[in-house]
């Protein structure tokens, strides 16, 4: 998120947004920094926080690190047990996983496991013979990514799971005390060195979270994605991919968001919803600026970036190139038909070079009235997809999600606006700007 400038002053926090002025700027003119992820969570009544996802050292009794500035909270014992929090000031709603288990063929055996010097400060890894184990906490989950090095490798695995508070109802955690969805159980998803679809079988039953991945046939390492525990309100960005493999996939929980075409082949867009909601319903749009950050470049030579506003309402863990919500079909795959599925005419556009190098930032320079119509409502905010001009080379990038570890590095709006002379702060709080 960019930094407060000297002399500006902060008119409203709300979780992914941040509002400021400048008393340089001509009068009622105001920024607002938007975010995918969240940027504050309420400490108190009134209190926006800034989120913290370094693990830290535990004040709870047992357990080594912490996560707590957020609003979930983590604690992790050196043995690898988990403990939960959907809701961090609700300490008699948790949820327990213990150390992994693995079937040895025979009976299931505990894997021996420390915490070691953690690759970042939100995360820990944990490597063992045949397969690793890298935990990472972020604004919005606890996520365990599991890599099976070789055929050797474990199949099944399992992890004791105790529910405080909470019940489990179709991987979906439910607070006893009101009913209220305050988290869900992502279902594992794996893939192999070349790409390819894991085959992989889950349950959750007498108490254990499992699954068994089936390895027949694949390239290692193969990568296991269980993301046990993810916060409602997720980031809403996904990239959608058609290449005879997952254009029925969804990509919601990704770190990255790919761009553009190779030669396996495949073809990337991808698609972001921002939440306006905290700029003034009457604002003037001045200025709107998309910020994005190169996760990984594989050359290939130089195309076009293309953002058209999206007239669909898609979900962010249910879009794939073939649909739109995991179940109803865009009207043309890869959300291609230019009048019921995106608009023809692109809002902003940037060249892609192989100088684009990994941890760029790149700015797209949005037409401000689109982004105005998104916020006084002439137009549904759907989100905008990013679609490359070239789609039969090897260009392909790949930029920083709402999930990725560095929060500084995720996909950011800058929006520059005015507002009717004379509005009041009060007016301005109804209005979206103002706490």
């Amino acid at each position: 998120m960019s930094a407060l400038q000297p002399g500006q002053t902060v008119l409203d926090q709300r979780e992914n947004a941040l509002i400021v002025r400048d008393p340089t700027w001509p009068v009622d003119q105001y920024q607002a920094t938007l975010t995918l992820h969240a940027q504050y969570f309420r400490g108190g009544p009134g209190l926006w926080t800034p989120v913290a996802e370094a693990l830290v050292p535990s004040d709870l009794v047992g357990f080594a690190v912490k996560c707590d500035q957020l609003r979930p909270a983590l604690h992790v014992k050196l043995a690898g047990t988990r403990r939960w929090y959907p809701r961090r000031n609700v300490l008699t709603e948790y949820v327990e996983l213990g150390g992994p288990q693995f079937w040895n063929g025979a009976v299931w055996a505990k894997g021996t496991l420390a915490l070691p010097p953690s690759p970042s400060p939100n995360q820990y890894l944990w490597d063992q013979p045949g397969f690793s184990f890298l935990l990472t906490v972020i604004w919005e989950r606890v996520k365990l990514d599991i890599t099976l090095k070789n055929s050797s490798a474990a199949r099944q695995i399992r992890w004791p799971v105790s529910l405080t508070g909470l019940t489990w109802s179709n991987w979906s955690l439910l607070s006893q005390a009101d009913g209220t969805v305050v988290g869900t159980v992502q279902k594992p998803t794996g893939t192999d060195a070349a790409g390819a679809k894991v085959p992989i079988s889950t349950s959750y039953a007498g108490g254990f979270a499992s699954f068994t991945a089936n390895l027949s046939g694949l390239a290692f390492p193969v990568t296991i994605d269980p993301t046990f525990t993810s916060q409602p309100g997720s980031g809403n960005d996904t990239y959608i991919i058609t290449d005879g493999f997952n254009d029925n996939n969804n990509k919601g929980t990704a770190t990255l968001l790919r761009l553009g075409h190779f030669t396996t082949p495949q073809t990337n867009r991808f698609l972001a919803k921002f939440d306006l909601s905290s700029i003034a319903s009457n604002a003037t749009v001045s200025s709107a600026t998309l910020s994005l950050w190169i996760q990984s470049n594989y050359g290939g030579g130089a195309a076009n970036a293309n953002i058209y506003r999206v007239l669909r309402l898609y979900t962010v863990l249910g879009a794939t190139w073939n649909t739109y919500d995991g179940t109803n079909a865009w009207a043309v795959p890869g959300c291609g038909d230019t009048a019921t599925d995106r608009e023809s005419t692109s809002i902003g556009v940037r060249s892609m070079t192989n100088a684009d190098a990994t941890g760029t930032q790149c700015t797209w320079a949005l037409a401000a009235g689109k982004v105005q119509d998104w916020i006084s409502g002439a137009l549904a905010n759907d989100g905008f997809i990013l679609v490359s001009d070239n789609e039969t080379g090897n260009l392909l990038w790949d930029f920083n999600s709402s999930r990725f570890s560095t929060a500084n590095q995720r996909p950011e709006i800058t929006v520059v606006y005015t507002v009717p002379s004379g509005t009041t702060q009060q007016q301005l709080t109804l209005l979206g700007v103002g706490s």
